[in-house]
């Protein structure tokens, strides 16, 4: 535990708790999709001391797409970031190797692209890398692709037989604050050469998946928030905490690289944790009934999504920006297409707006609830509760000698009489 925070509990004793052919035989689903994710374990890629590379891959797993078909896939490409404070992308090619052999990136044999082309007798695939800006981590174009373009491309035996899209290695420089791996622009060519958006995008996580935790307090005020009371959204939907401690980075507000203790009103334990990001979440309903030009609904249920953005800064044009779903679909991903104020200028509660899940190609109207202060957070160590002294600690422990000396007294004195 850090500091002596918990002596008290600790002295009061109070604890709470393959046969694939040449000749391959399409397959196609009324619907297909393809989604492309960080391959981690539940909790998120494991912590590793600074200094140390170690790889993890992204994976795809497509439904509906025929191998050695028009709608199969013949090129992908995405942009990728990170914190550059917690992990480092080195682009550096080995030397006397081709780019796909790249120290950082991978996508040869074994990988997706690759197998595909050795099946159907192309040659195989290139892997482009974009440029790199270490200083914000930010690795930009990366793409894989036949040169030249495959008129066939690779579908749901390749994903489910090669799931592995590409093999990142990465270097350690922080082993106790975690960081999104975050996939952007997530795209895949098919062989009639129209490119897609992938239908889910699942982003990784390096250390201790987050939580997320929306604020209850109306208005908050980042520069003063000890007291104030949260509501989790991620992974443990429904439980308040109050924020009880505050280590500020320095800028005064309640913000990035903070650490924080929060006090769990379910479990009673402190927890404490460091401050990824601090967002924006809009919480909406799906609207029934007839919708403006003929657009038609979803009846899906009630969600809130999130996408990051400074506390300070209103959101006055919400039309183009792109949100991901943290309840129910985590990671789920739209763009909101077209907004109605409520007339005073900014994205708020009482607005109207219609948005399209991405690969969807349905329009969804919504109306806006409300929208709340977010905090992502990564767990670093937890504590018992601190109990509560109404009167004042030295007082109650007064008490509580007092009372347990006159029962000693008074129990002598009963068991002296003959």
């Amino acid at each position: 535990m850090r500091g002596s925070k918990y002596t008290l509990v600790l002295v009061m004793s109070i604890v709470s708790l393959l046969g694939l052919t040449t000749a391959i035989i399409p397959t196609k689903a009324a619907t297909p999709t393809v989604r492309i994710y960080v391959n981690q374990p539940p909790g998120g890629l494991p912590f590793q001391a600074p200094g140390t590379k170690f790889t993890f891959t992204i994976n795809i797993a497509t439904s509906g797409l025929g191998d050695g078909t028009t709608a199969g896939i013949i090129q992908w490409k995405m942009d990728m970031r990170v914190d550059p404070n917690v992990l480092d992308i080195d682009t550096t090619v080995s030397p006397g190797f081709p780019p796909k052999y790249a120290a950082k990136f991978k996508a040869g044999p074994g990988h997706f692209l690759y197998e595909f082309a050795n099946i159907m007798g192309y040659g195989a695939p290139t892997l482009f890398l974009g440029t790199n800006d270490p200083s914000t981590g930010y690795q930009d174009e990366i793409s894989e692709t036949g040169v030249p373009a495959y008129d066939y491309g690779a579908g749901d035996y390749c994903s489910s037989t090669w799931p592995t899209l590409l093999t990142v290695e990465i270097t350690s420089k922080n082993d106790t604050q975690g960081c999104l791996i975050d996939l952007i622009d997530v795209m895949y060519r098919t062989g009639d050469k129209v490119w897609h958006y992938a239908d889910q995008v699942e982003d990784g996580y390096y250390g201790t998946l987050p939580t997320v935790v929306s604020e209850i307090a109306d208005p908050f005020d980042p520069t003063d928030p000890i007291g104030s009371t949260w509501h989790e959204l991620y992974p443990h939907y429904c439980n308040t905490m109050t924020l009880t401690s505050w280590e500020d980075n320095g800028d005064g507000v309640l913000s990035a690289s903070d650490q924080i203790d929060m006090t769990n009103d379910t479990d009673g334990w402190i927890y404490w944790w460091h401050v990824d990001a601090v967002t924006t979440t809009i919480h909406f309903s799906y609207k029934t009934g007839p919708l403006p030009d003929g657009v038609p609904t979803g009846e899906l249920g009630d969600a809130e999504p999130i996408e990051p953005r400074a506390l300070e800064d209103p959101i006055t044009e919400p039309i183009g920006t792109v949100w991901h779903m943290i309840y129910p679909d985590y990671c789920k991903e739209f763009v909101i297409t077209s907004w109605q104020d409520n007339g005073n200028g900014v994205f708020d509660e009482s607005d109207q707006f219609d948005f399209e899940f991405f690969g969807e190609g349905t329009i969804y109207w919504a109306h806006l609830d409300s929208v709340t202060t977010d905090l992502i957070l990564s767990f670093k160590e937890k504590g018992p509760g601190v109990p509560e002294f109404p009167l004042g600690a030295a007082v109650e422990v007064g008490l509580i000698v007092a009372v347990a000396y006159i029962w000693w007294t008074r129990r002598r004195k009963l068991t002296e009489v003959p």
